[in-house]
């Protein structure tokens, strides 16, 4: 959601109406400034001011800042500081009313939709994907190695290659990693170039598997989140 404000020389200006909020947003409301030519050169930061508490966020390449999740229900007050070389900026003040997120978020039993379960699903098969990812890909020739960003396990009989050991490619080479499952293997499922550890895949799919039994039931012919 984008609020857009025109800044011409020490004035704020809104283009819609749209100063009336809803709190318990983060990273969803973003205030963007059009500057005039006053502004340039300077580094901007927008001011947010709550009940005496003032946050302060610096412009991003947009002219833009998020609302801080700081920002509860009631008023609050935007405006901005700009500053270079020996110059100083200020603004007028826009103030917004934030509205009380009445969402109750230990709710039960909500009814799931065919495209929320097809969703929700996908979401999960990304992450098994992605703990899977540290595991290497087995190949009975060495002409199959070429992904630089895949670890292979060689399971073929040529010469130079080793069956049951790991490679890697460092530095645009393929490397010799030694034999799988022996010496340095990555546990955190985060490092190129070193084996996964299998406990701690088995355990990601492990954590999967429990995450999906426990999201979902079935009520008579209803399929609903618990």
């Amino acid at each position: 959601m984008d609020i857009l404000v025109n800044v011409i020389n020490q004035k704020l200006k809104i283009k819609a109406n749209t100063k009336r909020l809803v709190s318990g947003t983060q990273k969803f409301i973003r205030f963007e400034f059009s500057l005039d030519d006053a502004w340039d050169d300077l580094l901007v930061f927008a001011q947010f001011i709550q009940n005496g508490k003032a946050y302060n966020d610096y412009l991003d390449e947009n002219n833009s800042v998020y609302l801080p999740p700081e920002i509860k229900d009631g008023k609050f007050n935007v405006l901005l500081y700009g500053s270079g070389s020996n110059t100083i900026a200020t603004t007028n003040y826009l103030t917004f009313e934030v509205d009380k997120n009445i969402l109750i978020s230990d709710a039960q039993s909500t009814v799931i939709t065919e495209s929320l379960y097809n969703k929700l699903v996908n979401i999960v098969k990304t992450y098994a994907s992605q703990s899977a990812s540290g595991a290497p890909t087995p190949v009975s020739s060495s002409s199959l190695m070429t992904d630089p960003e895949t670890i292979y396990l060689y399971t073929g009989s040529e010469d130079n290659y080793i069956k049951g050991d790991w490679y890697y490619f460092s530095g645009g080479q393929l490397q010799h990693g030694g034999t799988y499952g022996a010496g340095v293997v990555d546990s955190s499922l985060t490092m190129d170039g070193v084996a996964a550890d299998s406990k701690t895949v088995g355990d990601e799919f492990e954590s999967i598997r429990n995450t999906i039994s426990g999201l979902f039931s079935i009520v008579g012919d209803v399929l609903v989140i618990n």
